[in-house]
């Protein structure tokens, strides 16, 4: 595999390992009370953790990706600056939200990264595999 695709493989066995662990430490805890283990309820519970992690990084990456966070990121530079007694880089909203655009515009450019969307894509995977195991009871 080459370029993302490997990445893309790396993010799938990151979510497999997160969901692993989780599992590892449900199933430890049921066996500390002296519950009866319920196996498919723990495969369903730690596809569903990686399932909520990985959709969550993903969404907030594409809201990051579309400018929903740059008005926070304004502010806090704009009253960093008043507090440092130091002169704002950008000298308006505007021209930060242009200075975002371009360096978001460079960096889609350059390509070869993981996008926010295989975030996505990634946890509504563990998320169908979560639901497969629930129903699997």
């Amino acid at each position: 595999m080459r370029g993302t695709g490997w990445k893309k493989f790396l993010l799938m066995l990151s979510a497999f390992l997160v969901a692993l662990l989780v599992m590892r430490w449900e199933s430890s805890s049921y066996a500390s009370s002296g519950e009866r283990l319920a196996l498919a309820r723990v495969w369903s519970d730690g596809f569903f953790v990686s399932a909520a992690l990985f959709a969550s990084i993903g969404i907030l990456s594409l809201v990051s990706s579309w400018g929903g966070f740059d008005t926070l990121a304004y502010g806090a530079t704009f009253l960093a600056a008043r507090f440092t007694r130091r002169d704002s880089e950008h000298k308006s909203y505007f021209d930060y939200t242009r200075a975002k655009r371009e360096e978001r515009r460079a960096k889609r450019e350059k390509g070869k990264s993981l996008h926010a969307l295989d975030f996505v894509i990634t946890g509504l995977v563990m998320l169908s595999l979560s639901i497969a195991s629930m129903l699997a009871q």
